[in-house]
């Protein structure tokens, strides 16, 4: 689970670094009773690809990290705003 999430993230900082233009990037991880959650949010410019999740799109690596949330038993979820910023969020289950 630890990899699963860190390459998680990983992919998501790499996702701002290329297409986003941010100036900051967020991320925290927080451990509820049942779930462990995973927060990136940045400031940077919203694309297509931010703001929708269409299952047969290979683009900037969201389908593998929505992948990997999948096979730990959870989901990810992208929000996006103009002039605000993506947050992506990954939610697993506790063991």
């Amino acid at each position: 689970m630890e990899q699963q999430l860190l390459r998680i993230a990983q992919e998501a900082v790499a996702n701002i670094m290329k297409h986003a233009n941010a100036s900051r990037i967020g991320i925290k991880l927080e451990r509820g009773p049942k779930n462990l959650r995973l927060r990136i949010v940045d400031n940077g410019r919203v694309s297509r690809s931010a703001t929708c999740l269409p299952r047969t799109a290979a683009t900037s690596g969201l389908i593998g990290m929505r992948e990997r949330a999948e096979r730990l038993g959870g989901g990810l979820h992208l929000a996006s705003r103009p002039g605000e910023g993506t947050e992506v969020e990954v939610s697993v289950p506790l063991p």
